[in-house]
């Protein structure tokens, strides 16, 4: 137990320095966590082995904290007004990036069939913890597209890696994973739908002390439930969030700022866990290789954004921005690895986890840097309107302080 906690002490005060050095030579703080985790797992001062079952435990309760943050910070009328094109992006366009992923890596790459395939499915979805950390609370239009995205394609590009193993070990049973990715989707929006409604009427009753651990427990329980019924957790505490944001309750802005700052701690752990499975010497690539793994990125996700989008009611400008905001995250990290099980026989298997990896890295950083370069300047009727909030939050928090007294 006390090298389990020496080890996540060494990666909370490694993430603040490396968050500290992200803000002042302004490099992606995410990247920096990568790599940060990969050096120390390298030198042995953290090791995923030695941990379990704890990083899968941190990684789900971290995933639950991220997306519970991110979904309750979307907009309800601009994600309503963009509904048909989130919901295009998260399913056809998840497919559609499979396949061109797929077909731009077997070309580029000296790498079989079966390996371009599994880097397609790997690398379809986006990750929720990756845009949260991108995108501001008070985001465009596009921004916010783009996490409701992140939020809504989890449970595709969860099955579909499974889906590709299991025809490639069974190939008669595969299809029996097809009826699942639906049950996933129903019922983890039924059971969100649900612990909304009721955690919304708690919230909206409860004492103002209770409401962070109350929200906490909403959250947590939704994942659990969903699960334990063949739902998608992530899905459910997506949808549970949203709900819980449109509740009329005194301390709604305090809670935000709870969630936010336990999904900041969450990330930490999901990027520097995520960097741990690695060590350096695995991760040896030429140029060549890094080159088609960013020009099979850039293009599938480009083409998918002008495809699936085409009739939507965004321009060309944010269509671009699409395309170029899709980063990589947990799910492929915690399933590439599947891959290496000998019982696959999957030639390849080591490079299709190394490329993998070397995919998160590098569609996080551009990801983080094209947000960062295309976000748009607050006009003055925006920064009047938080000026306004940020009052209001104070009265707020001061309010709660002497309640809790």
């Amino acid at each position: 137990m006390l090298e389990v906690l020496t080890q996540l002490a060494a990666i909370l005060v490694v993430s603040f320095f490396l968050k500290e050095l992200a803000d002042r030579v302004k490099v992606p703080f995410i990247v920096l966590l990568v790599i940060g985790g990969t050096i120390l797992a390298t030198y042995s001062v953290v090791s995923i082995k030695t941990l379990d079952p704890f990083p899968e435990m941190i990684r789900t309760l971290a995933l639950i904290m991220v997306v519970f943050s991110s979904a309750f910070h979307l907009n309800i009328e601009e994600l309503k007004r963009h509904s048909k094109s989130i919901l295009l992006l998260s399913t056809l366009g998840v497919v559609l990036t499979t396949l061109l992923i797929a077909a731009t890596t077997l070309y580029l790459l000296p790498i079989s069939f079966i390996a371009a395939a599994l880097l397609g499915v790997l690398l379809s979805g986006t990750d929720a913890a990756a845009i949260s950390t991108a995108i501001p609370e008070k985001a465009s239009e596009v921004f916010q597209t783009l996490r409701a995205e992140s939020l809504f394609n989890s449970p595709f590009a969860v099955i579909l890696p499974l889906l590709l193993l299991d025809f490639i070990k069974i190939p008669e049973e595969a299809l029996l994973n097809v009826p699942k990715l639906f049950l996933l989707i129903t019922i983890g929006i039924v059971v969100g739908s649900a612990g909304g409604a009721l955690g919304k009427k708690l919230l909206e009753q409860t004492k103002l002390k209770h409401i962070e651990t109350l929200a906490l427990a909403i959250a947590i329980a939704t994942y659990v439930i969903a699960e334990n019924i063949l739902g998608s957790g992530i899905l459910a505490v997506a949808v549970c969030s949203i709900i819980l944001n449109t509740g009329k309750y005194e301390s709604k802005d305090f809670l935000g700022e709870f969630n936010s700052e336990l999904a900041f701690i969450s990330t930490l752990f999901v990027f520097m866990l995520l960097g741990a499975q690695f060590k350096i010497h695995e991760l040896v690539v030429d140029r060549f290789e890094i080159i088609a793994i960013i020009i099979s990125l850039l293009v599938a996700r480009m083409i998918t954004s002008f495809v699936v989008l085409f009739h939507s009611e965004f321009n060309l400008k944010d269509r671009i921005r699409i395309g170029l905001i899709a980063p990589k995250g947990v799910s492929p990290a915690a399933l590439a690895p599947l891959v290496l099980i000998p019982s696959y026989g999957i030639i390849g298997a080591d490079f299709v986890v190394k490329i993998t990896y070397i995919a998160i890295v590098v569609s996080t950083l551009v990801s983080l840097v094209v947000a960062k370069v295309t976000e748009e300047p607050k006009s003055e009727e925006d920064m009047l309107k938080e000026q306004l909030a940020e009052k209001s939050k104070a009265r707020e928090t001061k309010k709660l302080a002497n309640a809790k007294q």
